[in-house]
C-alpha cells in the first residue's frame, strides 16, 4: 500500500493534537478512495475536454478504502494498537 511508503501529511499542530487523543499512535488509519475496475462506485469526474463551452466528462469505478500512514509519533505503551484495524463500526458497540 502507498499509506506505508508515506508520513502522514499533518502539519505539527495537527500530529500533536491528534496524538494526545490517540495515545501518541505510531499509524493512522485514513480514508481514500480508489481506482479499482470492480470497484462498487461509479464517478462521472474524468474530463474528456477542458472546453468552457463544451464540458464533457467520462466514468471511473472506484472503491472506499482506508490506508494506514506513519504519524512520526512514538507509540504510548500504555495504550497498544488495537490489531484489528479500523472498525468502522467500533463507535456503535457492534
Amino acid at each position: 500500500m502507498a499509506g506505508h511508503t508515506e508520513p502522514w501529511q499533518a502539519t505539527p499542530a495537527t500530529r500533536k493534537r491528534w496524538g494526545r487523543q490517540n495515545g501518541d499512535a505510531a499509524h493512522i488509519d485514513l480514508p481514500a478512495t480508489l481506482d479499482d475496475p470492480a470497484g462498487d462506485e461509479v464517478r462521472d469526474d474524468v474530463p474528456l475536454s477542458f472546453d468552457p463551452t463544451s464540458r464533457t466528462f467520462t466514468t471511473r469505478r472506484t472503491r472506499h478504502t482506508y490506508l494506514e500512514a506513519l504519524t512520526g509519533l512514538t507509540p504510548d505503551p500504555a495504550r497498544p494498537r488495537n490489531p484489528g484495524g479500523h472498525d468502522p463500526f467500533a463507535l456503535l458497540g457492534w
